[in-house]
């Protein structure tokens, strides 16, 4: 039983488990924000979807929604977070906006927390595969990223960084895309040249036999668009 008082500080019982998880993220925090940490070591800073940092600092508090070995908050997945207003000087947020809910009302929430003149440190990914758990909902361009940081914010840079660039997305989606089909057909696309492979028609006889191969849980992980019918209620 843990001691009161004691890290992790867990706010609800509608969290996630660890289990949940194929794999746990461990991505690297933003160097920015680090060396922000490290410069005001007096300052309060909080890390929002931590994940298991490789390092972490005295000054910065770090929440999740499952019991990370590096949080010391635990909170549900609804996108509020248990700080009281302007308790922070610099909040990162880091490829974690296209797992919630509401990403907007996360946003309003970094601005709540944050005291005048605090920043904020976003990454959030744009042309990437559906991945994470409990779910994918959002990705956003640059110009989104800007807009949805616009109101009661001034934005210093929005910039692709050099660990975000196209050549990411085509190795992820590539890669991973392959990997997903059976040996035959891996071995078919690995001899092919990229200019075989682009110069394929799409909706063509080629794409139409490897789709044919993949089950619905791929197509939507690499999918162009979905399309929706509903009924009023």
């Amino acid at each position: 039983m843990e001691a009161e008082g004691a890290f992790p500080v867990v706010f609800s019982d509608l969290h996630f488990s660890i289990e949940d998880y194929a794999i746990e993220s461990t991505n690297n925090s933003y160097p920015p924000f680090v060396n922000d940490i490290i410069a005001n070591p007096d300052k309060r800073y909080l890390d929002i979807g931590c994940g298991l940092r490789n390092e972490i600092f005295d000054n910065c508090l770090y929440l999740e929604v499952y019991p990370s070995l590096t949080a010391d908050v635990i909170v549900a997945p609804d996108c509020w977070y248990p700080f009281e207003s302007e308790s922070f000087d610099g909040i990162g947020c880091f490829a974690v906006l296209e797992h919630v809910t509401k990403p907007w009302q996360v946003v309003s929430e970094i601005h709540r927390m944050l005291k005048p003149g605090g920043k904020c440190y976003i990454c959030w990914p744009f042309l990437v595969p559906v991945h994470g758990y409990p779910s994918h909902y959002y990705n956003a361009t640059r110009r989104g990223l800007e807009l949805i940081f616009s109101d009661g914010f001034d934005v210093e840079f929005c910039r692709t960084e050099p660990w975000e660039g196209p050549d990411f997305t085509i190795s992820w989606v590539l890669g991973k895309f392959v990997d997903s089909l059976p040996p035959e057909k891996q071995r078919r696309i690995r001899e092919m040249t990229v200019a075989d492979l682009i110069a394929q028609p799409r909706s063509g006889v080629f794409w139409s036999e490897l789709l044919k191969e993949l089950p619905d849980s791929v197509i939507s992980e690499f999918a162009c668009g979905n399309s929706l019918v509903a009924t009023k209620r």
